[in-house]
């Protein structure tokens, strides 16, 4: 891990796999908070998949979003660590 190219990967790797799980479970919570009678409503106008998930998923999505961005950005600020304990 003393190679600049190797140390960049692995503290990506690690990055990623402390984070992902975090981000999925936020995300599948804000989806299973979007009611289904939106998307029925939706689909009675005629509004095909693509017209659902821009209006209905995304603005309903976007607290969950900026949410996860806030606490990503403030571990980002917290990433001296691994990054030490990788590269020495």
């Amino acid at each position: 891990f003393s190679k600049p190219d190797s140390a960049f990967w692995s503290i990506i790797i690690c990055n990623v796999w402390l984070a992902v799980p975090f981000c999925i479970l936020n995300l599948v919570a804000g989806l299973m908070a979007i009611p289904d009678s939106y998307y029925e409503a939706a689909k009675m106008d005629g509004a095909n998949m693509f017209h659902s998930f821009w209006y209905i998923t995304l603005p309903q999505l976007k607290p969950t979003v900026l949410t996860i961005l806030v606490i990503r950005l403030a571990d980002a600020f917290r990433v001296f660590d691994s990054i030490y304990i990788l590269t020495s």
